[in-house]
Parts: C-alpha cells; structure tokens; sequence
C-alpha cells in the first residue's frame, strides 16, 4: 500500500472551465479546495461519518493498474488507512505539478473506486450536512464543552431538537443547535431521520448505544 508519512494536499492546478470549490472543514481545522461536485459529496460524507479520523484530499498521484491516477482523498477509517478515487467519464488526462518525483505504484485493490452515481443513494444525507457544516465552521467555536455535554446527556430516548432547545433556552438558541451537530459530528448521538428526509425542528436525536447503528 501506498505509504503516508506526512500526508498533505497537492497543489490545486485548475483547468480552463474547471470547478473550484473551497469549503472549512472542521475534522481538519483548515480550509480545503476541491475540483468536482463529486469530490464535495465525498468529503461531506467523511465529515458526517464519526469513524473517520482525519484525511486529506489530493494527498497523491499514484500509479494504479498501469495508469498514474490522482488519488482523491486519504482517510483514517478508525485505526485502518484507505485510499478513494472518484471514476469519473471522460476524466482528462492528469494536469498537475508533481515536481518530477516519480509516482509510487500501488496494487488496485489498495484502492476504493467511487462512482459518481453512488452518491445519488446518500442524496438526502448529503443535503442535510451541507446545511449542518456551516454550523461547525462558523459558530462551533463559540460552544461551551458544558454545553454540549448538557445537551448529549438527556438524550437517553430520541429527543426533538426543538425539545432540546426549548430545554436549554437560558442559551442561545443557534449555540444549542450547534453544541447538538457538534455531538453528533463526534459520534455523541445519532440523527434518526437523517438520511431519509430534511432536517427540521422535529429532527430527532438519540446517544448511541450497541443496540443502535446507523450513519449520523
């Protein structure tokens, strides 16, 4: 496998007419830059899944099957490393500096494909963390631990978040909603409904427990 040492981003080489998208992401306290739709969806779904620890977008080219291919992203699965590459048609060739270091080969089964179209099952998922990461970029740094603990607490059975609010109105009420995506974010408490339908005020959030699995 592939090793990484230190893994960090390369450089952004943008193409004529090609996306760029720039985005805060909290497991890595930094901003990232990402190429494709795609990739963005990808990321959501490694900020929303508490088992992943840490990863790096673009960490490296890499020879794959005979093919130098960019990897997408690295990610610390809990204790296991994983390599992701999005297969997209009629991707162009490679358009990046990569210094004249030769690209290390790795085994295609080292590698996790990801096909654009497999995001369209987790559409509903993605939706809702689109609209709960800006809580974490802008507002969790605001939250007391107290707080969050305060709000995990009580959720013993599946509490509404307008309950949670209503039971912790001395406080801001956008404080509690974030110390509640914060604790769910870290794997606190799970979301009941969220990859079925919107979040909203009758959202329901529950504390793990060995009887409940389930993404966040």
């Amino acid at each position: 496998m592939l090793a990484a040492p230190a893994v960090a981003p390369l450089a952004f080489v943008r193409r004529p007419h090609q996306h760029r998208y720039q985005a805060w992401a909290p497991k890595l306290s930094r901003c990232i830059v990402l190429a494709s739709w795609s990739a963005v969806q990808l990321w959501v779904m490694l900020e929303a899944q508490p088992r992943v620890k840490s990863y790096c977008e673009r960490p490296a080219v890499a020879v794959i099957d005979g093919q130098e291919r960019l990897i997408d992203f690295w990610v610390q699965l809990d204790n296991q490393e994983q390599w992701f590459v999005i297969q997209a048609e009629g991707e162009p060739i490679l358009d990046l500096e990569v210094g004249g270091t030769q690209a290390p080969s790795v085994e295609g089964g080292c590698v996790q494909f990801v096909s654009p179209h497999s995001f369209e099952e987790h559409a509903v998922w993605i939706e809702n963390w689109l609209s709960i990461l800006p809580y974490l970029a802008s507002t969790s740094r605001l939250v007391e631990p107290a707080l969050v603990a305060q709000v995990v607490e009580p959720c013993r059975k599946a509490m509404a978040l307008w309950t949670i609010e209503q039971a912790h109105s001395r406080h801001d009420r956008m404080l509690v909603r974030t110390a509640v995506f914060m604790a769910l974010h870290r794997g606190e408490l799970l979301g009941m409904d969220l990859q079925q339908r919107q979040w909203d005020l009758d959202s329901e959030f529950v504390r793990p427990s060995p009887r409940r699995t389930g993404a966040t």
